[in-house]
């Protein structure tokens, strides 16, 4: 009987001796779903950016393309293949730019290309710089237009990548070589090979 009664008792208080186990802290699982969250964020992202790139010759998103650039740079491109790889370069067919108004009924287009292929190397972009490894234009075609005061179809087209700018703004500012407007808003970019065939004016 002293036996059965002291066994349960000794089972009692190993039982009482146990320590509960110590609970993570909370931020610690806040932090990892967050940053797993940021993470697929990205993941979704970086592949819907793939996708589009390599996809920018389909019905759909060569309209937003034209779109675009006519609403944000008063140009009219169109383009009859388009593909963009990050990795590797970009290829363009058929490419025209529309000359603008109103030297349209003059020449219908005042640029246009047959075939641009660009090779990039893919780690200089990553710090903003493009490394061209090897270009190549092929049957080049331009029409440019001009009119007795001194104006073309070119300097109407550059027009508009300027900023708009109310009056006030137009006559304080100080003149800026174009040159230089456009240099300051590319990046910087190194061609190490390029090649132009069939030029015509």
């Amino acid at each position: 009987m002293i036996s059965a009664n002291t066994a349960p008792a000794r089972a009692g208080e190993k039982k009482d001796k146990r320590k509960p186990r110590p609970k993570r802290p909370r931020w610690w699982r806040i932090l990892f779903w967050s940053l797993f969250g940021l993470l697929m964020l990205l993941v979704v992202v970086v592949t819907t950016l793939l996708i589009v790139l390599g996809n920018l010759d389909s019905p759909a998103i060569r309209g937003w393309v034209k779109g675009y650039l006519r609403d944000n740079y008063k140009i009219e491109v169109d383009y009859k293949a388009l593909s963009v790889s990050v990795f590797s370069g970009l290829t363009i067919e058929k490419l025209s730019l529309a000359t603008p108004a109103p030297y349209a009924k003059h020449a219908e287009n005042l640029l246009e290309v047959d075939r641009l292929v660009v090779d990039w190397d893919f780690w200089p972009l990553l710090i903003g710089n493009v490394k061209v490894t090897e270009g190549r234009l092929d049957g080049l075609r331009l029409s440019l237009v001009t009119d007795e005061h001194g104006g073309s179809s070119l300097s109407k087209l550059i027009e508009g990548f300027g900023p708009p700018a109310g009056e006030e703004a137009v006559e304080e500012a100080e003149p800026v070589p174009l040159s230089k407007t456009l240099i300051d808003g590319l990046p910087q970019v190194t061609v190490e090979r390029f090649s132009i065939e069939g030029i015509a004016f």
